[in-house]
């Protein structure tokens, strides 16, 4: 099972905005609260040597809802993906019952990867129970977008345990 949503996010995370997007696709990661999906590099998805803050990347998402930025897109920090739009009710997914353990990375001083990015997303997106524990940069960010989220809970991550960058848009 944890296979089968491990290849279904890679396939998912790796859809930049403007190309097309299958209902299959639309799914990212959906666990129920019996079963907490946890991405640790312990694990067989992420076989890391390092278990510590920084040693893979997070999650980072890509969408089409407005951004503050002039312009209607912008890249991302890390991958220089496109993401913005026009569509406010950009559906990326689901994201509900997942804890992210010690991800982050510094590129360089303005490139840092962090637990959750949302870049761009929109409220037709559902994102609810979420962790981020012991990352190297933030628990979770976001890039403009609309998305609504709820029960998010960032702990121990070496800077800020949320942060908005450009804004979150009406």
């Amino acid at each position: 099972m944890i296979a089968e949503l491990a290849l279904q996010f890679v396939r998912s995370a790796l859809l930049k905005p403007n190309s097309s997007r299958s209902s299959d696709d639309q799914k990212i990661l959906e666990k129920h609260a019996a079963g907490m999906l946890f991405f640790v590099v312990s694990c067989r998805i992420l076989p890391l040597p390092n278990k510590g803050p920084g040693a893979w990347g997070g999650i980072h998402i890509c969408g089409r809802a407005p951004i503050n930025v002039t312009g209607a897109q912008s890249k991302s920090e890390i991958g220089d993906a496109l993401y913005g739009g026009n569509d406010p009710a950009d559906n990326s997914g689901v994201l509900s019952y997942i804890r992210l353990e010690y991800t982050g990375y510094a590129f360089s001083e303005e490139k840092e990867a962090n637990g959750f990015t949302f870049y761009g997303v929109g409220n037709g997106t559902v994102v609810d129970h979420l962790q981020s524990y012991k990352g190297s940069d933030d628990g979770l960010e976001w890039f403009g977008g609309t998305v609504n989220v709820k029960y998010l809970v960032a702990t121990d991550n070496s800077d800020d345990s949320f942060d908005w960058t450009a804004g979150w848009c009406k």
